[in-house]
């Protein structure tokens, strides 16, 4: 029965991308890859590099040669201001695949992650997922990561009271067809905050099923720098007043224009 489960597993992870936007964050993009390279099964995935500087994107195409499972597609077009959105969009266009995972580059996965994820995806699941924090970076280079050092990093995230796991947006699994259906992301929220609450509830209006994961396996978040633009009260302030009519709206966002346009 084990043995069977598996190659369920591996079935459906040839279903499953993973989509992940970037920018400049090399260092946590690193971390990540490694982690997503140690699991007990990788699926698929999309890095959507939008706009980051000349050299970053070098060592972008040194990963896709070295990860055979790794996509990179570059945005060079309005990236000054890093959109979470339109990104993931540009991802979800670029998958071939059942299922999507959208997800950060500031995670690093339990090597059981993606086996979890590819047992309890379906039609009528939304996957979702809190994460850990860590106030650091690991002391380790990626290419040690591996379950033992997992499971220590996992423990210090939870040494720190103040630092509850927690995470809208650090993991959504779901149909692509659907995605497509709703034209993904909706791209009117720019800056910091609310695109994937948005997400959640027209999934919900939708009749999905929100499935937590989180009580069967985990993921860490890293730490990284946070753009006074991106994340300024003026463009989140914004965010969330746009969040609060949401229930006004179409379950179908970016109505009448082009979305995940590269």
């Amino acid at each position: 029965m084990r043995l069977l489960g598996i190659v369920f597993n591996m079935t459906k992870l040839k279903d499953i991308s993973i989509i992940m936007a970037h920018k400049n964050r090399l260092t946590n993009l690193k971390y990540c890859l490694a982690s997503i390279d140690s699991c007990v099964y990788t699926p698929s995935v999309v890095l959507v590099d939008f706009g980051s500087n000349f050299d970053v994107r070098n060592v972008l195409d040194w990963y896709e040669k070295c990860y055979k499972w790794l996509k990179v597609v570059k945005v060079d077009r309005n990236t000054k201001l890093f959109h979470k959105s339109r990104a993931l969009n540009i991802g979800i266009r670029a998958a071939e695949t059942k299922y999507v995972c959208m997800t950060d580059v500031d995670q690093i996965f339990q090597p059981n992650f993606y086996s979890i994820f590819a047992k309890e995806i379906s039609n009528e699941n939304f996957i979702r997922c809190k994460t850990q924090f860590l106030s650091h970076l690991p002391k380790i280079s990626p290419k040690n990561l591996n379950l033992g050092i997992y499971r220590e990093l996992l423990v210090e995230s939870k040494k720190d009271p103040q630092r509850k796991s927690f995470g809208e947006g650090c993991c959504h699994g779901v149909s692509r067809d659907w995605l497509l259906s709703v034209n993904g992301y909706d791209e009117k929220y720019i800056g910091w905050g609310y695109e994937d609450n948005d997400l959640v509830y027209r999934a919900k209006e939708s009749g999905y099923d929100m499935f937590w994961v989180d009580s069967l396996t985990s993921m860490i978040h890293l730490p990284h720098p946070r753009d006074v633009t991106y994340f300024s009260n003026k463009l989140i302030s914004a965010n969330k007043a746009y969040f609060i009519g949401r229930h006004k709206r179409s379950i179908i966002a970016n109505s009448g224009k082009q979305w995940g346009k590269i």
